[in-house]
């Protein structure tokens, strides 16, 4: 795996998380500044106080294949060439994920007990090959401090809108190319709630996203 490729895209990833919030209005404060002693990634508030704290973390592998020494990941470039493949939905690394952000959070509450009772938010960027986000539980019974997991969804009300449209009339706007008609590109939050939090996501939040 291009190690030094995924530390920058993880952080890129950090910065689209940031930005996304920012475009929903709220202000961003980063946390992940006290050396040794890790935190979630920042905070969010609004004007009349403090919102969420946010964890953000980027997944680059759906598994290991022992067979041919390489990761199922589009950024190892010892997979490529290798021939069909399959292999099996691993949530495991999503829970390693959820535990390290709860550690983070619960490190951020000794440090600073104001943000005690914040609801944490975690915000998941996969590789395409580990992209489990759709197979995860909404009852998060071992992480009950995670409020809720999310992914930054691209262009949500085109494919609405493709999703529907006659194959004839689909085929059509391919040939041309034109998008005419259609709204403009998009990235918004798609969430999924974690039913048995200790802390909900405001409802105000949660409407303002995809679920």
């Amino acid at each position: 795996m291009q190690r030094d490729r995924i530390q920058a895209i993880a952080r890129y990833n950090e910065k689209i998380a940031e930005k996304r919030f920012k475009k929903m209005g709220y202000s961003v404060r980063w946390l992940d500044h006290q050396g040794s002693r890790k935190r979630p990634e920042f905070l969010v508030t609004e004007p009349s106080g403090n919102l969420l704290v946010c964890e953000v973390k980027s997944l680059f592998s759906g598994g290991y294949l022992r067979d041919r020494s390489a990761h199922v990941s589009t950024m190892d470039p010892a997979l490529l060439n290798t021939g069909v493949f399959s292999w099996d939905i691993d949530l495991g690394p999503m829970k390693a994920d959820l535990s390290d952000a709860v550690a983070k959070y619960k490190q951020l509450v000794a440090d600073e007990p104001e943000f005690e009772g914040l609801p944490l938010l975690v915000v998941f960027f996969f590789d395409e090959f580990a992209d489990n986000f759709d197979f995860f539980p909404s009852k998060m019974d071992e992480h009950p401090e995670v409020s809720g997991i999310a992914v930054v969804e691209r262009d949500a009300a085109i494919a609405s809108i493709v999703d529907k449209m006659p194959l004839e009339e689909l085929e059509s706007v391919a040939k041309s190319g034109s998008m005419k008609g259609f709204p403009p590109n998009s990235k918004e939050l798609r969430l999924v709630l974690n039913e048995v939090a200790l802390n909900p996501l405001p409802e105000h939040f949660v409407e303002s996203c995809l679920s």
